[in-house]
């Protein structure tokens, strides 16, 4: 996730829910980063998920109204993907994906893969700012 759109929220904001949004801002930014850490890691299987735990508080259909625990996380501080090694862009992005991910995402190459993990991240970036705008 862009982390500038993350750098300009307010920690106040990050659990407010104002109504007639499902979930919070916090939600929104943990479920971009378990998204893609869930879809890069079945792209590639060297990528390691980072936190496999946040999974049962991001995951879609999950609301912080039903959390029996409060998630330790700040989106600012731990919402960061990467790796520690970068890999050959010129065949990561052609390389095909694995039958159980392509028949759930409709893709056939990781780069193609990367393209609608942005676009979530767009969404889902959107409705960030529109709920700090609308809890300021």
């Amino acid at each position: 996730m862009k982390l500038n759109v993350l750098a300009e929220l307010n920690d106040e904001n990050l659990d407010i829910q104002p109504t007639g949004h499902p979930n919070t801002i916090r939600w929104n930014a943990g479920h971009l980063y378990i998204t893609a850490e869930f879809l890069l890691n079945k792209a590639d299987s060297d990528y390691e998920m980072k936190r496999p735990e946040w999974a049962a508080f991001f995951a879609p259909e999950t609301m912080p109204s039903e959390w029996k625990a409060d998630p330790i996380c700040h989106p600012g501080h731990h919402f960061r993907i990467g790796r520690t090694k970068r890999p050959n862009s010129s065949t990561f992005f052609k390389k095909t994906l694995e039958s159980s991910i392509r028949n759930l995402c409709q893709m056939n190459t990781v780069g193609s893969l990367v393209n609608l993990i942005l676009y979530h991240e767009g969404i889902h970036s959107g409705t960030i700012k529109t709920l700090n705008n609308t809890i300021k």
